[in-house]
C-alpha cells in the first residue's frame, strides 16, 4: 500500500516485478518469487503550503506559509523551504517570484518615525524614492525605504544597519523631502559593521528639533531585512527654543531669533511653525529663558 510519512514527506509504492504495476490495497497475488520496494520522494507528500498561518514574506520558524500557489512556487526553486524552515531566503524568493506590495515607508512622504534604538526594516517590494547615486558609492541604489527622526538631545551620533543580510546604503537628509532636502552623511560599507561589511554605519552632528530623514536603500538590486539602529547623541538635551545648542536658552537665542526676523522657511527660529520669524517666536524664547531641563 502507498503510505505517505508528514515527518519525512517520502511515499512509499510497492511495485509487483510480475505484472510491473503499482499494487495498492489489494492483496499481492502473483507469481513471481520476489518484489521490489520502491521509495520515492514526493514534494507534495505532507501537504504543508497553505497549512501555515505565517506570511510568505516574513522569516518564521516553521515550513511553509499561508498562501498555498505562493508557497509550492517557491517551494519548486527552494525545497528547504517546506522542509527546514521558512528563513530571510525564502521570503526574498517568495517575494521575488510571486511578488510583494510596497512598504507603508516605500516614500519619503510616509517615513516612518523613530526614536533612538532599533527598528526592523524590510526592502521586499519596496521601489526607489531617492537619488540613484548618493555620493557613497559608485553602485546605484535600486530601492529604499524611509524613516524620520527627531532627535532630543544635541550632539554626534551614530547611526546603522549593521547586522543586516544584504548590501545597504544608507543616507541622512534634512530639510524635508522636497527640493530643499540636503545631505547630512552618507555610507555604503562600513568596516565597522564587520564581519558585514556589506551594511552601513555613518556618523553626524545632530541638532535638536531638526527632523532628520533616514533613507536605507539596496545597491545594486539587493534586497532583505535589517535593523536600523539610531544612537543617542553624546550632547546636551534639547531645548526647542535652545537655538545655538548651549543647553541654556539665553540672549544667545533671543539674538539668533531677532538676525532671521521675517519670513522662514523651515528655519530653526521659526519655533512655531508658522513660515514667519515674528514676535511669538520671541516670546518663546523668553518664556523658556534659563538652563534646559
Amino acid at each position: 500500500s502507498d503510505v505517505c510519512s508528514s515527518d519525512l514527506g517520502l511515499w512509499w509504492v510497492v511495485v509487483a516485478c510480475g505484472s510491473n504495476g503499482v499494487i495498492a490495497d489489494a492483496t499481492i497475488d502473483c507469481t513471481a518469487t520476489r518484489y521490489v520496494l520502491k521509495v520515492e520522494a514526493e514534494a507534495a507528500c505532507a501537504a504543508r503550503c497553505g497549512a501555515s498561518p505565517d506570511s510568505c514574506l516574513v522569516p518564521h520558524a516553521g515550513v511553509s506559509c499561508n498562501d498555498a500557489t505562493c508557497c509550492a512556487s517557491t517551494c519548486a526553486v527552494q525545497p528547504r523551504c517546506c522542509d527546514t524552515g521558512w528563513d530571510a531566503d525564502c521570503a526574498i524568493a517568495a517575494a521575488s517570484i510571486c511578488g510583494a506590495p510596497a512598504p507603508f515607508n516605500d516614500a519619503c512622504a510616509s517615513a516612518t518615525s523613530v526614536i533612538v534604538g532599533s527598528t526592523p526594516f524590510s526592502l521586499l517590494g519596496a521601489t526607489l524614492d531617492g537619488p540613484t547615486v548618493t555620493g557613497c558609492g559608485s553602485a546605484a541604489t535600486s530601492t529604499d525605504v524611509w524613516f524620520a527622526w527627531v532627535p532630543t538631545t544635541n550632539g554626534e551620533t551614530e547611526i546603522s544597519t549593521c547586522g543586516s543580510g544584504f548590501d545597504t546604503r544608507l543616507q541622512v537628509f534634512r530639510g524635508g523631502c522636497g527640493a530643499a532636502r540636503t545631505s547630512v552623511a552618507c555610507n555604503d560599507d562600513s568596516a565597522f559593521c564587520s564581519p558585514s561589511t556589506k551594511a552601513s554605519r555613518l556618523s553626524f552632528i545632530a541638532e535638536c528639533g531638526v527632523e532628520y530623514l533616514i533613507r536605507v536603500g539596496g545597491v545594486a538590486g539587493a534586497t532583505g531585512f535589517g535593523t536600523l539602529v539610531v544612537g543617542e547623541p553624546n550632547g546636551f538635551p534639547c531645548c526647542r527654543t535652545d537655538l545655538d545648542g548651549s543647553a541654556e536658552v539665553d540672549v544667545g537665542d533671543i539674538m539668533l531669533v531677532l538676525l532671521d526676523f521675517g519670513p522662514c522657511f523651515a528655519c530653526s527660529s521659526d519655533i512655531d511653525g508658522s513660515g514667519t520669524v515674528d514676535l511669538g517666536d520671541v516670546a518663546m524664547v523668553l518664556l523658556d529663558f534659563g538652563p534646559c531641563s
